[in-house]
């Protein structure tokens, strides 16, 4: 959202070519220096604060974690 790429508010327009590229999965080697994903974006003001969500979104561990969380936690009011 913070690209342009979802909704806020229902008159807010949609970005169909920003977004966010990941080039590794969760419990993937990485090497350092090395890009996790890449962000698409047409706005230069919006890109300071997407690309600091992401870097806070990334934990990099020395071991592989023994069980993958869920994407999915639970579907509310199905």
């Amino acid at each position: 959202m913070v690209l342009g790429g979802g909704r806020e508010k229902k008159d807010d327009i949609i970005d169909p070519a920003v977004g966010l590229e990941f080039h590794k999965r969760i419990g993937d080697a990485v090497e350092q220096g090395e890009p996790l994903c890449t962000l698409h974006y047409n706005a230069d003001a919006r890109l300071e604060e997407a690309r600091l969500l992401v870097e806070t979104a990334y934990l990099i561990e020395l071991e592989k974690p023994k069980a993958i969380p869920p994407l999915i936690h639970r579907i509310i009011g199905a």
